[in-house]
């Protein structure tokens, strides 16, 4: 009998440190993942924090960490982007297993300047960097930032 109280012990403590930082409440939790269903507002800045743009981002499939959709922009603000031509509306992404950091490719059927969201999805807020990529590396970026807007089942 002690054994198997020991054991129970153990296993309160192993659920209570592994939710510790995040509310693993089923109604919680989506609030830390993008989730499939689920619709995003996002805002693009320059590294002046001039907006460049916004747009919506729709989650339609995911597995463990793999995730892709669509997205459209909604409103451009400096139309002279380069970066912008590239966006064509489809994007595949994946989740880091370690911080839950997620990394989005705004075009993944081309490899040369692309757009990629960098970001961690926090309490619906999302908060992170975009940069835009060559075959010659990053070239530009700015920062990210955006919110949950809804869940269709």
């Amino acid at each position: 009998m002690r054994i198997f109280l020991i054991h129970i012990s153990l296993l309160l403590l192993l659920i209570f440190y592994s939710c510790s930082n995040v509310d693993c409440t089923t109604k919680e939790i989506d609030k830390y993942y993008l989730s499939a269903g689920g619709t995003y507002f996002f805002k693009m800045e320059d590294k002046d924090k001039k907006p460049i743009l916004e747009g919506i981002i729709y989650v339609r499939y995911r597995t463990k960490l793999n995730m892709s959709g669509t997205y459209e922009i909604t409103k451009i603000y400096n139309e002279s982007y380069p970066g912008i031509k590239s966006m064509m509306g489809t994007f595949t992404a994946q989740e880091s297993e370690d911080d839950n950091t997620v990394y989005l490719n705004t075009n993944p059927k081309i490899a040369d300047d692309n757009i990629i969201f960098e970001f961690n999805l926090m309490k619906n807020k999302i908060e992170g960097k975009w940069y835009r990529t060559t075959l010659k590396g990053k070239i530009d970026e700015g920062d990210l930032s955006g919110h949950f807007i809804e869940k269709k089942s």
